[in-house]
């Protein structure tokens, strides 16, 4: 709609923007948009442009919470048996499985951010500098990616494509889960918590700045582990 000035923004128009969002997009998107919005409001109070910020006094809306996707050994291993169509695809996914990049990085990684078998790049997203060790799946996936191109993989730069072509793959095998580029970065990390890698390794090779972001794996795994025993029969004593 029209411009408004920050002093039009009431309780009122707030709720109707909800309104409007949970009507358009995604719950989480109207979490993300709102967020903004009272972000925006914050920063006009403490430049003095409004008193106090209306969305204070609004109920907030709220993050749903989705089930984190990630794959074992045994459901990599048969992504790899797969034959596919589109390899760069199938290749950049293994290869973000094995090192943890994100889609963003992957797309954008060039033969010349590997140096003496590690990944040196500073992260799209958080603008931060990592480097990983390069493991030998890793390796083998760079062998047969050898090209003229600076670019190492040659996919899609909009993520919703490249899914749509990984679904495709997804769907040649026996997974029924709802695998995305993301997945790969949830696989890395849950694969080396259950290796037995410390909490505080995981975090510093997924380039994140708050431990708390990586302690969320271990959750996942202890998860993981108490519906292994709980499948277990049950026995008569």
């Amino acid at each position: 709609g029209r411009k408004i000035k920050f002093e039009d923004v009431s309780t009122t128009w707030l709720e109707k923007f909800t309104t409007y969002l949970n009507a358009e997009v995604s719950p989480n998107s109207v979490f993300t948009y709102f967020n903004k919005v009272n972000a925006a409001l914050n920063q006009a109070v403490k430049e003095k442009i409004i008193s106090e910020n209306p969305a204070r006094y609004v109920q907030r809306p709220k993050k749903e919470e989705k089930e984190m996707v990630f794959l074992t050994k045994l459901e990599i291993q048969e992504i790899i048996n797969t034959d596919f169509f589109d390899n760069n695809v199938k290749n950049a996914f293994l290869f973000s499985c094995y090192t943890g990049l994100r889609f963003s990085d992957i797309k954008n990684l060039k033969w010349r951010n590997i140096k003496d078998n590690r990944i040196h790049i500073t992260q799209t997203k958080t603008k931060g500098a990592i480097y990983i060790p390069l493991n030998e799946s890793a390796k083998f996936i760079l062998e047969i990616q050898k090209n003229d191109s600076d670019l190492i993989f040659n996919i899609s730069d909009f993520n919703s494509s490249a899914n749509r072509t990984l679904r495709k793959l997804i769907n040649l095998t026996s997974l029924d889960k709802e695998v995305s580029f993301h997945s790969a970065r949830h696989t890395f990390a849950t694969l080396l918590i259950s290796s037995g890698a410390n909490i505080f390794t995981v975090s510093k090779l997924l380039g994140h700045k708050d431990i708390s972001s990586t302690l969320v794996y271990a959750k996942v795994i202890n998860e993981e582990k108490e519906k292994a025993v709980n499948s277990m029969p049950k026995f008569d004593f």
